[in-house]
């Protein structure tokens, strides 16, 4: 007779009998599924009673439970990654991994080394007095700052690392006990970017900051490879085309290549470089930002700037350089002295170049009085054009169309993320659209000409050059190719300099994966924003947002997140592709159809490294920075900020730390952020108040809630300031 404990195992193999047939891929399912089951064995009681009088031998019962039991577990199996994902369990053991590496002493972070740059890492080895890393054939002496904290100075270069992405077995050494630990390891594809053309329009230069190469093609597609220094940003020709010159990020030289090589001396940290005859102009950054110009080869101006630079410019009378705090252009002369006030934007240049008179700028949004918008991810793709004499905008053009594509009022598909701008030799302005995978011709007036061009090896297109003779080179940086096409937009040539997609699958699956995430980053959706709008380069464009509740918000930056769940400011998406419901929600989801979005992305964000520390290039005060960790751990920070990664991976309601602005945040937790790369961070509080470290603690503290600073003297809060900012 079918009662008791029969009866409840009868009703759990009837409800995995009817969520099989309509599985709903979470726990209402299941219970909707058992309280049917409920239902329908009640009903079939009343209806039929002599059905639960039957005895079975134990054999046959036994037969009986499997038979029915198969096509619920099947489709469980089938189906569990979703339950999971759909209840975010699969986030419990995520975080708690995550958490277990960071609290397991001696501890490291990052976790990931990565072969394109130097690296600092931190190790917290409490009560060691000396700390080393093994690692890929070689072995790292640490730095003690004190409190168990050490620092791990790692250049990539002096170590045997494997030719593709995966884990580094490592130990850390510390006072002769070794510790086992596992590294991740990212060695990225070329990225040929920005490029640059010829006097004569007959080729174009580039370079690949992550293999340390100059890239040249000529327009019938033939390539030139040329190794360079550590983190070429980028290259021009010079000297009427017979030579070329490229800057450097992690090393201290200009580098002169062509029918006369050389080299100039001008520091690290270049950002980027422009050229015009026998002047180049160089902007590099650091703690102490400046322009450098050049002729013929010597540097003839040091100019020192008060801003973080990005973009330089030279146009016929002027050097133009742009920073994103504030989000404006500043004028020079050629001779490096300021010319009038700088010129607000509202959100800074994605990119920008010159025609001799006009500078024409990539801009997200255009706010000549610097205030941010309040939409909700307000997002304007357009390209300004600025008369740099006259010093004032003369011309808006928005960029982000409708083309017979669409599927849908309101949505585009193409002109979104201009990346890219060429102004060729007859006006015309090519640009090329990361977002939407096409390159457009805009010749003045409703003359537009656009290529798509999605099915080629040329998606998210960095840039554009119109070249001689009609034909156009196109850059795309996921694909490692630059293209040539005719004046109709038809493929003519292909150079790759990295593996096509099917030799990927077959030889290297995970760069494939970060391949796809890479496309999926800068790829618009159908409303027209991508991350790349927001997040400029991988980074952020240290603007102000408002994210749906008219609260502006602080651009994050997108680099150096791996190991750091849960993500965004109130630490609500347990994965980094779990933002991808962002773009399938709120943004209507991406005209091009793609399996495995989130996990593609995941993957790519993940391998992102965080930026170098300019202290590691620049030197550091040692024993100012162990007196910036006993003033970190006197003010109690490590409670929240536990090292190595600066952070306890938690979350705090606002009101505990900031409760005059409750009412702006509504009763949300934030997330605790990392602290590493804090110096490349600003503005800083979740809201973008605090315009420098220092001010965090004297102007937006009133309540004592951020840390016990108060029980600092003047002299050790600006210690611990100093010790944030080399982080």
């Amino acid at each position: 007779m079918i009662t008791g404990w029969r009866l409840q195992l009868a009703v759990v193999l009837a409800a995995g009998i009817v969520w099989s047939v309509h599985p709903r891929n979470d726990a209402a399912g299941l219970v909707g599924a058992y309280a049917l089951a409920w239902l329908l064995l009640g009903v079939a009681r009343a209806l039929r009673p002599s059905l639960f009088e039957l005895r079975l031998e134990r054999s046959q019962g036994v037969l009986l439970v499997l038979a029915l039991a198969l096509p619920p577990v099947a489709r469980a199996t089938e189906l569990a990654r979703g339950f999971l994902e759909a209840e975010r369990l699969d986030s419990i053991v995520h975080q708690t991994e995550a958490r277990r590496r960071l609290e397991r002493t001696p501890s490291i972070f990052p976790a990931l080394v990565s072969a394109d740059r130097p690296q600092t890492l931190y190790v917290h080895a409490p009560d060691a007095r000396e700390v080393s890393l093994r690692v890929a054939g070689g072995e790292l002496a640490a730095s003690a700052l004190g409190h168990g904290v050490f620092r791990l100075e790692l250049d990539p270069r002096a170590l045997s690392l494997p030719e593709r992405a995966g884990t580094l077995e490592a130990a850390l050494v510390t006072d002769g006990a070794v510790h086992a630990r596992e590294l991740r390891f990212e060695r990225r594809l070329p990225h040929p970017r920005w490029l640059r053309p010829s006097p004569d329009r007959t080729r174009v230069i580039t370079t690949s900051e992550e293999t340390d190469e100059v890239l040249i093609v000529d327009r019938d597609g033939r390539l030139e490879r040329h190794p360079v220094g550590d983190g070429p940003v980028d290259a021009w020709f010079v000297e009427g085309g017979a030579s070329w010159v490229v800057a450097h990020r992690y090393e201290d030289e200009l580098r002169f290549g062509g029918a006369r090589a050389g080299r100039v001396t001008v520091g690290p940290l270049a950002e980027r470089l422009a050229a015009d005859g026998e002047l180049v102009a160089l902007v590099r950054g650091g703690a102490r930002p400046e322009l450098v110009l050049l002729h013929e080869r010597r540097v003839r101006a040091r100019v020192p700037l008060a801003y973080r630079p990005d973009w330089v410019a030279l146009t016929d009378a002027h050097v133009v350089v742009s920073s994103r705090r504030p989000a404006a252009l500043h004028r020079l002369t050629r001779d490096g002295a300021p010319a009038g006030e700088p010129l607000a934007l509202g959100r800074p240049a994605v990119t920008m170049t010159s025609d001799g008179a006009r500078l024409i700028v990539a801009v997200t949004d255009l706010r000549t009085d610097g205030a941010p918008h309040l939409g909700n991810h307000f997002v304007r793709d357009q390209l300004v054009t600025v008369d740099v004499a006259a010093w004032r905008v003369v011309d808006a053009l928005l960029t982000a169309d409708r083309t017979p594509r669409q599927r849908a009022p309101g949505d585009v598909d193409a002109g979104a993320s201009p990346m890219g701008i060429d102004v060729a030799p007859d006006g015309a302005r090519w640009v090329a659209f990361a977002g939407t995978d096409d390159v457009a011709r805009f010749g003045g007036g409703a003359d537009v000409r656009r290529f798509a061009l999605g099915e080629h090896p040329l998606a998210a297109p960095v840039s554009v050059v119109a070249l001689a003779g009609g034909r156009v080179a196109v850059s795309s940086a996921c694909h490692g190719t630059v293209g040539i096409l005719t004046r109709t937009g038809e493929p003519y040539a292909l150079a790759r300099f990295a593996p096509a997609d099917d030799e990927l699958l077959r030889e290297d699956p995970l760069a494939l994966q970060a391949r796809l995430g890479e496309r999926g980053f800068y790829e618009a959706t159908r409303s027209g924003v991508s991350c790349q709008s927001c997040h400029l380069h991988e980074g952020s464009d240290e603007a102000l947002h408002n994210i749906g509740d008219k609260t502006h918000v602080a651009t994050l930056d997108t680099r150096g997140l791996y190991g750091t769940p849960p993500y965004l400011r109130d630490g609500g998406y347990p994965f980094l592709g779990s933002l991808d419901e962002l773009a399938r929600t709120l943004y209507r989801g991406y005209l091009r159809r793609q399996g495995g979005r989130r996990i593609s992305l995941d993957r790519y964000l993940a391998s992102l490294p965080r930026p170098t520390p300019p202290r590691q290039l620049e030197g550091r005060d040692a024993a100012r920075e162990r007196r910036g960790l006993d003033a970190f751990v006197r003010a109690r920070c490590p409670t929240c900020h536990a090292p190595p990664a600066f952070t306890n991976l938690g979350q705090h309601p606002v009101a505990t730390l900031f409760p005059r602005h409750v009412g702006a945040h509504g009763g949300h937790e934030l997330d605790t952020p990392s602290l590493l790369g804090l110096a490349q961070s600003a503005p800083y509080l979740v809201d973008g108040r605090a315009a420098t470290l220092d001010a965090i603690f004297t102007d937006h503290d009133p309540h004592g809630r951020h840390g016990h600073h108060r029980a600092l003297s003047d002299a050790e809060r600006a210690d611990l300031v100093h010790f944030l900012e080399g982080l």
